[in-house]
């Protein structure tokens, strides 16, 4: 969707599960992110599910950062809490 030098940004999709289990149950990476608490297929089936009818509502959109060169998956950021009105939205990240 969105590509730079070193990076891409894709829409958060359903195939992208696995990596998204991947990066959340991985204690290093957590540990930059408020502590660890492993998360089942399932629960991260269903935030995919939400992020996607976000995406309907135009409310929020949720994107996987990808390594440009190799398609590796680096994690993910977000559009939340998007006002239209005044253009404005926060950013959180994760990996």
């Amino acid at each position: 969707m969105l590509e730079s030098k070193k990076i891409r940004l894709t829409l958060l999709e359903e195939h992208h599960l696995e990596d998204i289990i991947r990066g959340w149950n991985n204690p290093e990476m957590r540990k930059f992110l408020g502590g660890f608490i492993p998360h089942t297929k399932e629960a991260e089936r269903e935030w995919i599910q939400s992020a996607q009818q976000q995406k309907k509502n135009m409310s929020s959109y949720y994107f996987v950062i990808e390594d440009l060169s190799t398609s590796r998956f680096i994690g993910t950021v977000s559009l939340n809490a998007i006002n239209w009105l005044s253009k404005s939205s926060g950013y959180p990240t994760a990996t």
